[in-house]
């Protein structure tokens, strides 16, 4: 999908990852540190069994290469299980 978008674009990316009080925050300081653009509105949702969560930011992706990168260092939290 994303090698189907037009550049510049916003594109929803949802983080899953084991349901720790820090996860969101790591994200957002993550994000922030990149300094990538995303809207304010953030979408969660729990597991049935609350021990994951995912959340849903959407994010101002310059390029495929861009993502990325974004990827990437969204990968890097070691909270994270999946990017999609």
């Amino acid at each position: 999908m994303i090698d189907s978008m037009h550049y510049p674009n916003y594109f929803p990316i949802k983080i899953i990852g084991i349901n720790h009080d820090d996860f969101i925050q790591q994200i957002m300081e993550s994000l922030n540190n990149s300094k990538v653009v995303f809207d304010d509105k953030i979408d969660t949702n729990f597991s049935k069994s609350k021990k994951y969560i995912s959340v849903t930011v959407n994010v101002y992706i310059n390029s495929r290469e861009h993502f990325i990168e974004i990827y990437n260092e969204l990968n890097n939290i070691s909270l994270t299980r999946f990017i999609i």
